[in-house]
């Protein structure tokens, strides 16, 4: 996700007088541009893997990704603060 997760979102509590209402994170839905992008990242992280799924079919390839998506999270977050009293 890049610099900015749940995590990193949360402890912004701790600097600015916010409380934290609510983390959201878009759900993933476009798979054009998610396959590409979690293969380079399988390709990087774990090369037996991505040697494993180089081997499959394109089809087949695609079809395990889109299960797997079911558990990935998109890319933008919507946090909910609201002030503190002073």
């Amino acid at each position: 996700m890049g610099l900015w997760n749940q995590a990193s979102l949360s402890k912004i509590t701790q600097v600015f007088p916010l409380d934290l209402i609510e983390i959201r994170v878009e759900p993933l839905d476009n798979e054009g541009y998610f396959c590409p992008t979690y293969l380079g990242h399988i390709e990087r992280t774990q090369p037996a893997l991505h040697l494993l799924l180089s081997r499959l079919p394109w089809r087949a390839t695609k079809l395990l990704l889109s299960v797997i998506k079911r558990w990935a999270e998109g890319r933008n977050l919507l946090a909910v603060y609201t002030k503190r009293p002073a």
